[in-house]
């Protein structure tokens, strides 16, 4: 196809800026697709590659994120390390964790987990439909699985509140797929803490206590499976405690209303100074138990988010 000059009227060689004959600059003769970039006639209306109507679309901006660096997804992974240490531990000894990390068999996997996250992360920028939003979910969770695993595998030494090996099995399995009372056990480990006063088996368990604790506190539905009682009070009546069943958490302390949380109605888990807030209500047991039930309640939280996404 040749064009003419719109000076002259010559015909205008192939690829000519300018016209040889009188010295006109030549009109531009093709666009090229924001989208695709393939070149079209001038008079194009649509991208004849892949439609785009031309002159007025305009290329997606490509989504970024600083966590395609290792780097990046590392200082993180300290930052919450140290903000899980100050929640359930202790910050004091943020330096010995660090060193542990540094020293141990641990630091070969971290440095593996943090090139994959980093890969992970560029993944989704490409595919995700909200990257942004999906790349948080993933550090959230891939992050607290690798500090629990660390806690638990390479420095329960300097854990002053110690965390059940039992729990390893949740870092990398499906939550949607575990079974709730399993999951509850595990991390509570009641036999690790023979001192405290728990019924995991409801048949044994005299009437009248079930009576106080039905009556006090423990307002289940029929089809509501108890998994196990614990006793706050000093004279073992089970008028004051707290318990976990298939539905909800159920616990009333020694002068204060009794109270219930649905699991699907969770929202907010955190220790604060010597209790817990669970939606904003109070909790109090003592720390060990503070810690365990906090990151138990979170995975719960965490499996019922899994189970819907499905």
């Amino acid at each position: 196809m040749t064009h003419s000059c719109t000076t002259c009227g010559k015909d205008l060689p192939k690829g000519a800026r300018y016209c040889p004959w009188c010295g006109t600059a030549v009109a531009q003769q093709h666009v090229s697709c924001p989208v695709c970039g393939f070149d079209n006639p001038a008079e194009a209306v649509f991208c004849s590659q892949c439609g785009t109507e031309l002159g007025h679309a305009t290329a997606a901006p490509q989504p970024e994120s600083p966590f395609t660096e290792p780097q990046a997804i590392a200082d993180r992974f300290f930052q919450l390390l140290y903000d899980t240490l100050q929640e359930q531990q202790d910050p004091a000894l943020f330096e010995a964790y660090m060193n542990r990390l540094q020293e141990s068999a641990f630091r070969s996997v971290f440095e593996a987990r943090m090139l994959q996250l980093a890969s992970q992360v560029q993944h989704l920028l490409a595919r995700a439909i909200d990257p942004e939003a999906a790349i948080e979910t993933l550090l959230d969770q891939a992050l607290d699985e690798l500090i629990e695993f660390f806690l638990v595998r390479h420095a329960a030494d300097l854990n002053v509140h110690p965390l059940p090996k039992g729990i390893l099995k949740y870092g990398y399995a499906d939550l949607a797929e575990a079974d709730l009372f399993a999951l509850i056990m595990d991390y509570l480990d009641w036999a690790s803490l023979p001192e405290e006063l728990v019924y995991t088996n409801l048949l044994e368990i005299p009437e009248k206590l079930l009576q106080n604790a039905a009556a006090s506190f423990l307002f289940v539905e029929r089809n509501e499976r108890v998994f196990f009682l614990h006793d706050w009070t000093l004279l073992h009546t089970l008028k004051a405690g707290f318990a976990m069943t298939d539905q909800a958490l159920y616990w009333k302390a020694p002068s204060l209303e009794p109270q219930k949380v649905f699991y699907h109605h969770l929202r907010h888990v955190a220790i604060s100074g010597r209790h817990l807030e669970i939606n904003g209500k109070y909790f109090y047991a003592h720390p060990t138990l503070h810690v365990r039930l906090v990151r138990l309640l979170r995975k719960i939280m965490a499996r019922r988010q899994m189970i819907e996404n499905d």
